[in-house]
């Protein structure tokens, strides 16, 4: 309780608000955080997020991303992107950490002669082992994750096809 008062000016689509500044400085940032920037990220790095969301520890890199950064990252799942939600300085060092884990993934098309030498489970298997996320269309498989992961599940892979 920072002794603030609250008020909705509808007609102006305003939110006034007096108080202490150290009052009006808290639901400034409650405001911040309830809006967010969208951030178009490469399929390599939404792969690498979508796979490690549940994670805990080290692995889990929304986690970590948020801890570092001082915000809240949604990603969205239907489009390749992530929302930053939290004040300008923690989007600005959210966005940085992105640009910093994109450079470290990558996405490799293995195009596929006989797609049935691929069986659901080796897939499986080969993604959880190397820690990568497969992504198999008609003619091609394409791997996703950290390069060097992806590096590694490339060999694996290659016994089968």
């Amino acid at each position: 309780s920072y002794d603030v008062s609250l008020r909705l000016d509808r007609p102006n689509s305003q939110l006034l608000v007096t108080g202490t500044a150290r009052g009006i400085a808290d639901v400034r940032r409650h405001v911040a955080m309830m809006s967010g920037p969208r951030r178009e990220v490469p399929p390599a790095l939404w792969a690498e997020l979508m796979r490690t969301r549940t994670l805990q520890g080290p692995e889990a890199l929304i986690e970590e991303l948020q801890a570092g950064c001082g915000c809240r990252v949604h990603i969205e799942r239907s489009q390749h992107e992530v929302r930053i939600f939290g004040d300008e300085e923690a989007i600005q060092k959210a966005e940085h950490l992105l640009d910093d884990l994109a450079s470290k993934c990558k996405q490799h098309t293995i195009e596929l002669r006989d797609r049935s030498a691929l069986s659901a489970h080796a897939l499986e298997t080969i993604a959880k082992t190397a820690s990568v996320s497969l992504r198999l269309e008609k003619e091609t498989l394409t791997i996703l994750g950290f390069q060097e992961a992806v590096d590694r599940s490339i060999a694996s892979i290659q016994e089968y096809v």
